[in-house]
């Protein structure tokens, strides 16, 4: 009979806190190199919820936009970033040619920014799986400048829980 492996938490730091990440912001870019129907645009996620969105050609949505992410799908991905491995990752590498274009994402970790670029045909998986995740989160953004506000003035009563206790924001 095969043992049992015993998963290890994934941040014993955290303590259930999941509002408590070192990455504060992710930023995604698509590449305009792409030949065919990709999209080309920049999403810039806080942590806060904020996000600012711009779309060049076949996005979805045209120009610049401002909207709001889930904190806590933020979050999530923000831990799924840190514990995985994906730092780990080559920050970029000679993916060859391909038709999809260089993907990039831009993250600000403890003050620090780091990028990693990679050919979306060629990407280390992880990779990948990042930039998907990334992608469902701005997918199922709330877009207006009202959603960008009250993600940004919402924020620290969010952090401490009165605002979901009803608290006067």
């Amino acid at each position: 009979m095969a043992a049992v492996r015993r998963l290890k938490p994934m941040n014993p730091r955290r303590n259930g806190d999941l509002t408590n990440t070192r990455i504060t912001e992710i930023r995604i870019e698509t590449p305009p190199g792409c030949m065919g129907e990709c999209d080309w645009h920049t999403a810039r996620m806080l942590q806060s919820g904020a996000l600012e969105y711009c779309g060049r050609r076949n996005a979805v949505k045209d120009g610049d936009c401002k909207g709001s992410v889930n904190l806590y799908t933020f979050d999530m991905i923000a831990n799924v970033i840190l514990e995985s491995g994906f730092l780990d990752v080559p920050p970029s590498g000679n993916d060859y040619a391909s038709t999809m274009g260089r993907y990039s994402i831009d993250l600000v970790i403890d003050g620090q920014q780091r990028n990693f670029q990679h050919d979306a045909a060629f990407t280390p998986p992880l990779f990948w799986a990042v930039v998907r995740l990334v992608e469902m989160m701005v997918g199922n953004a709330k877009w207006g400048e009202d959603h960008y506000n009250e993600a940004v003035a919402t924020y620290p009563s969010r952090l401490d829980g009165s605002y979901y206790r009803g608290a006067k924001r």
